[in-house]
């Protein structure tokens, strides 16, 4: 039998808040509840959310070459409007956390075989983290309605043609199942 995850990736403060950086461009008044709902539904059906937060040593060059997610910063935190329903949250330093070792034992001690993802960024941690996930074996949704991205629409459709090339199956997560 299938075991689903919902990876909520990176929503946190250092994307949404008014301190972000301007590059972080995100619509967190539409995404945040788009993820809730998300959250809500998938947990309803059986699904478990597990939180990924990616967050960097707090070092001066990682100030410099970042500047953002800074471990021990409340702008590393997740944003306090996400409904956060289980303890499980995985702090990560690499793009695809299929490539972090503690998070891909939690994953596979629970059997964990189709994975959603949601969150920020399209472009960048989830379109890893789906590559990641599919060539591990496991079937792969991207819920389009829950994602966020800060990259232009050329961009944007160069990712979604490289998530269906690994095998991602692309849905708004009302018609998911």
């Amino acid at each position: 039998m299938a075991k689903t995850a919902v990876l909520v990736m990176e929503m946190q403060n250092d994307y949404f808040w008014e301190k972000r950086l301007p590059k972080f461009n995100y619509d967190g008044e539409t995404l945040i509840p788009a993820v809730n709902r998300a959250i809500d539904k998938f947990q309803a059906d059986g699904c478990d959310i597990i939180y990924i937060a990616q967050v960097f040593p707090d070092t001066p060059t990682n100030q410099l070459v970042f500047g953002f997610n800074m471990e021990g910063t409340e702008g590393a935190r997740l944003h306090p409007a996400l409904k956060t329903v289980t303890p499980w949250c995985f702090e990560k330093n690499t793009a695809d956390i299929f490539q972090d070792d503690r998070i891909r034992a939690f994953l596979s001690a629970n059997g964990y075989d189709r994975y959603l993802l949601c969150g920020v960024d399209l472009c960048g941690g989830i379109l890893a983290t789906a590559k990641g996930a599919a060539e591990a074996g496991a079937a792969v949704t991207v819920l389009t309605d829950c994602c966020g991205t800060r990259f232009d629409p050329r961009k944007t459709a160069e990712t979604y043609a490289a998530l269906k090339a690994c095998g991602a199956v692309l849905a708004e997560s009302e018609g998911t199942v």
